[in-house]
């Protein structure tokens, strides 16, 4: 029942703000360090969106998600877990 723009917050502002690191994370604002997590689509219509990665920034550099999981296949995550569950 919680709207996906509150979500959303909550996910990232509001844990950045929880772990006392929103001066520098948790939010797209000038003079915070910039990593983000793209996706496919629009979040705010469907939430089920922010599972459909497809980039993700760290440091500047741009890491396709598909093959970060790839590399950690097996590391990582649930053992058991069919490729569906994880997108």
């Amino acid at each position: 029942g919680i709207p996906a723009a509150e979500a959303i917050k909550i996910g990232s502002l509001n844990g950045a703000q929880a772990m006392g690191i929103d001066a520098d994370y948790g939010s797209l604002t000038a003079g915070k360090i910039a990593d983000a997590y793209i996706i496919r689509g629009n979040p705010l219509e469907d939430i089920r969106r922010t599972r459909d990665g497809k980039y993700v920034t760290r440091a500047g550099k741009l890491y396709d998600t598909r093959q970060l999981l790839d590399s950690v296949k097996g590391k990582l995550g649930p053992r058991d877990a069919s490729e569906k569950d994880l997108w």
